[in-house]
């Protein structure tokens, strides 16, 4: 089922949970991911989600500086709408 969220700021964004809509939980995830043999994933986000922690920019920069500066750049370059950052304030 997708629903529609309006975040602050007034984004609005789908979320859609299959697996929650098909009664699967983290458990039943694992289980079903072990028995096809597949290793088991770590965390994972989008690295320009604009509703990341400072500590998470932070990483970014330290771990994938290169990504970092595309997420800048791309920041840098939003004429469209100027004064408007990806995070609270410019990267």
């Amino acid at each position: 089922m997708k629903k529609k969220i309006r975040a602050k700021g007034g984004i609005d964004y789908v979320v859609n949970h299959p697996l929650v809509d098909m009664k699967i939980n983290r458990l039943e995830c694992r289980k079903i991911i072990k028995k096809a043999g597949i290793p088991q994933a770590g965390k994972t986000g989008c690295y320009i989600c604009p509703f990341q922690r400072i500590s998470q920019w932070r990483e970014l920069l330290d771990i994938h500086k290169e990504i970092f500066l595309k997420v800048e750049a791309l920041e840098k370059n939003g004429k469209k709408y100027p004064g408007t950052y990806i995070s609270k304030k410019p990267l």
